[in-house]
C-alpha cells in the first residue's frame, strides 16, 4: 500500500527529532565539502544548485525475539530468553537508521542502510540465502551445490550482494595431517555476504536514545508515505526473525542538496543529503 495516509491506522501526534543550532550552516558546510572538483584541465566543477530542508517519515517499531539457550555444564537445561530492540524505517524509502557511533562509542552522526529495499526485492529462496549468510558468516562453496542454492548463489553474486574468496589461514587450519605432509593446502572456496548492519541487540538502532525531540516546522515540505507499516514489520520480521510492533511515526528533519554540472545539454545532476542533528 502506498500514500500519504496510513489506512486502518489511528491518526498520532507529529513529532520530530530536532535539529542543531547551527544546522543551516552545518549543512552547506557539509555540502560544499562534497562538492565534486575539477580533475586536472578536464571537465568542469560541480556547483550547488539548491539546498531545502524537509522531513521524512520513521516509523518506530518494536521487535521482539525469543532465542532458545542452554544453561548447566553436564544435562543442559534449555530455557528461551526474550529480547527487544527498537527501530525506525522511512516509510517513504524503506531505508532502516541507525547512529554511527565514534570515539569512545559517543554518537557521531546518522547511517542508513538498504537492507529492507534489498529483501522486498529479492525472491523468497534468495532472501532465506543472503539472510543465512548474514548471520552465520561464510560458507563453503561446495555447500551451495545443489540446484536451488546455486541459483541463488548467481543471482546474488549478479547482484553485488554476496562474494567468494578463498582464505589461507582457513585451508591451513582445515588440513588433515597426510594433507599437511606434502606441503601445500587444497584451495577451497568460501562464499559471505557483503551486507553488513549492527546486530539485533546493538543500542544504534534506538534513535531516540541519542537524539533531543523537537517540533515540527510546517513550512518544509514532508516526504510522502510509499510504504505501510505492515510491509515494514514482515521485513523486520524476516530479517531479525522476531515479532514487530508498529508504535507511531516521528520525522527526521534532513537538508537535500542539488548539485549541477557541466554546461548547455550535457548538465548532469546529482543528490546529496545531511542530518545536522542535537544528540542527547
Amino acid at each position: 500500500m502506498s500514500g500519504d495516509q496510513l489506512e486502518g491506522e489511528e491518526e498520532t501526534s507529529e513529532s520530530a527529532f530536532a535539529l542543531a543550532e547551527t544546522a543551516e550552516e552545518d549543512a552547506r558546510r557539509y555540502f560544499e565539502s562534497r562538492r565534486k572538483k575539477k580533475i586536472l584541465m578536464f571537465g568542469s566543477e560541480e556547483k550547488i544548485d539548491q539546498i531545502s530542508m524537509r522531513y521524512a517519515p520513521l516509523g518506530r517499531f518494536r521487535v521482539i525475539k525469543k532465542e532458545e539457550t542452554k544453561t548447566g555444564l553436564v544435562f543442559k537445561n534449555k530455557s528461551l530468553v526474550r529480547k527487544e530492540n527498537t527501530f525506525y524505517v522511512d516509510l517513504s524509502h524503506l531505508e532502516l537508521f541507525y547512529i554511527r557511533k565514534g570515539m569512545l562509542g559517543r554518537a557521531s552522526g546518522i547511517e542508513r542502510s538498504d537492507i529492507l529495499q534489498i529483501l522486498d526485492d529479492l525472491p523468497k529462496e534468495a532472501r532465506d540465502l543472503l539472510l543465512d549468510l548474514m548471520e552465520f558468516g561464510s560458507v563453503t562453496y561446495e555447500q551451495l551445490c545443489n540446484d536451488l542454492d546455486e541459483k541463488q548463489r548467481i543471482l546474488l553474486m549478479q547482484r553485488g550482494l554476496i562474494e567468494s574468496y578463498t582464505s589461507k589461514a582457513e585451508e591451513l587450519m582445515s588440513l588433515t595431517s597426510e594433507e599437511a605432509s606434502y606441503g601445500y593446502p587444497r584451495e577451497r572456496v568460501y562464499v559471505r555476504s557483503k551486507v553488513h548492519i549492527p546486530k539485533f541487540e546493538d543500542r544504534c538502532y534506538d534513535l531516540a536514545s541519542f537524539l533531543r525531540e523537537g517540533s515540527i516546522n510546517g513550512s518544509y515540505p514532508m516526504d510522502s508515505i510509499e510504504f505501510s507499516t505492515e510491509e515494514a514489520s514482515e521485513l523486520l520480521e524476516e530479517l531479525f526473525l522476531g515479532e514487530a510492533i508498529f508504535e507511531g511515526i516521528i520525522y527526521m528533519p534532513y537538508y537535500l542538496c542539488r548539485y549541477l554540472r557541466g554546461t548547455g545539454k550535457s548538465i548532469s545532476e546529482r543528490y546529496d543529503v545531511y542530518f545536522p542533528l542535537q544528540f542527547l
